[in-house]
């Protein structure tokens, strides 16, 4: 699997470096995590990428694989005419060939955790994008209390072409991971999408947290997994 950037092909971590904001740059962190993650343990990743890909597939028995995507940091999904679209840390498509087209929009986290509530969100931001959102997605609900980001994750991941929509959470447990900053992040995953929008949980002989809903005619797909390192010689290398 190749991955580009504004159609550079990344081929190192300095690659990566150069093409994010370097704020978000620090080893231990997210967006360190997800491109160590994806160049230094390129097969890891791509097994983890057909391993979701396989598991939807027998759920919707379509055909689905990593042959022939592309892979795309910092990808922009706009969903509505206001500022600021969803930035995908990580989007991999496949629209052409043999398989059946998907897109998946992945959200890296070490414990960082998904920003403002709703309530806080609909004070800070000054256009009507926030209710916008809550009329489209939740009407009738009180979302004041759960996070904005994934609301904004959702809105922007399913806005993409393609009726098939994956969206990812990986979890990068490194030196800096907190155990109590990373249970309230799955809790609030648990309660946004299980809760508030009131997706099926599928049970994964993986232990990954899914959920899926038919939103129109896109079936979505919610992971929540939980990936560990350990420092070993400075590496950073994965426990498998």
């Amino acid at each position: 699997m190749e991955i580009f950037a504004k159609n550079e092909k990344i081929q190192s971590l300095e690659n990566w470096k150069n093409n994010i904001s370097i704020s978000q740059w620090k080893e231990g962190r997210s967006a360190y995590s997800l491109a160590k993650y994806f160049i230094s343990h390129k097969k890891d990743a791509e097994d983890l990428i057909q391993s979701m890909l396989e598991f939807v597939s027998e759920r919707e028995n379509k055909e689905l694989s990593i042959k022939d995507v592309v892979a795309e940091i910092e990808h922009a999904s706009k969903f509505d005419d206001y500022r600021r679209d969803r930035m995908q840390d990580l989007a991999i498509y496949n629209n052409k060939g043999g398989y059946f087209p998907f897109f998946m929009g992945i959200e890296a986290k070490v414990d960082e955790p998904f920003g403002d509530t709703i309530k806080v969100a609909k004070k800070k931001i000054k256009s009507p994008r926030v209710v916008d959102l809550i009329s489209k997605y939740v009407p009738g609900k009180n979302s004041d209390g759960y996070r904005y980001q994934l609301l904004h994750y959702l809105a922007g991941s399913v806005c993409e072409n393609s009726d098939l929509i994956l969206m990812p959470i990986l979890v990068f447990k490194t030196h800096l991971y907190s155990n109590m900053r990373g249970k309230k992040n799955k809790e609030e995953y648990d309660k946004f999408f299980g809760e508030l929008m009131d997706f099926n949980r599928i049970e994964s002989e993986e232990d990954w947290n899914v959920y899926y809903v038919e939103l129109g005619v896109k079936h979505v797909y919610t992971f929540y997994i939980e990936i560990n390192y350990e420092d070993m010689d400075g590496n950073n290398k994965l426990i498998k």
